[in-house]
């Protein structure tokens, strides 16, 4: 038999080692159905950007696929525990915002 090995958590690691003056960014793809499990995953890693979208390979009777082989998806900004926007997006448009939310980030500190 195969041993299954426990990744390590990476992100868990940078938030223990990270400097006062770095930002970090989380990223959480869900197939739930409720958008309280990005609030529920903030919590246990209080990032100072989460963004979270739900994923779904399609193959199930009349489903659509979501976050995979798709130009868009519905994403959720989470930051100081709360969603602050959802919005639906390509994947450069996504990538400009989470640049922008940084940006605005380090102005702030």
């Amino acid at each position: 038999s195969l041993p299954i090995l426990r990744a390590p958590d990476i992100l868990q690691e940078v938030l223990q080692k990270r400097n006062p003056e770095q930002i970090v960014v989380g990223f959480a793809a869900e197939s739930g159905s409720s958008r309280d499990i990005f609030v529920e995953k903030w919590h246990k890693k209080p990032v100072d950007l989460l963004i979270g979208n739900f994923v779904q390979h399609g193959l199930e009777e009349g489903g659509q696929a979501q976050g995979f082989s798709c130009e868009d998806n519905r994403y959720y900004f989470l930051a100081k525990g709360e969603i602050q926007d959802v919005r639906t997006m390509t994947k450069v448009e996504l990538a400009r915002e989470i640049y922008r939310r940084t940006i605005g980030l380090s102005e702030e500190s």
